[in-house]
């Protein structure tokens, strides 16, 4: 299935760009996602992020569906 990835934040920063279209495995989530676009960036990435599903805010165990539209959300900061 596919899944279009989009990274906001420091993340968008550090990618180079806006998000990805994922080919992903049926009853992947949203976890095995963000490993596949991100996990080479390293744990402390990973541990960092949030996730959305669909505009929806979703724990890390939640499956996706073919043209789910997943945001990786880095920790925000500023003043």
């Amino acid at each position: 299935m596919r899944v279009n990835a989009l990274y906001f934040g420091g993340l968008r920063a550090k990618l180079g760009r806006e998000g990805d279209w994922l080919q992903l495995s049926e009853g992947s989530s949203v976890v095995d996602a963000a490993a596949q676009a991100v996990g080479h960036l390293g744990p402390e990435w990973m541990a960092a992020l949030r996730y959305a599903v669909n505009a929806e805010i979703v724990p890390a165990a939640t499956p996706l569906h073919e043209g789910d539209e997943l945001a990786l959300l880095p920790p925000v900061s500023g003043g």
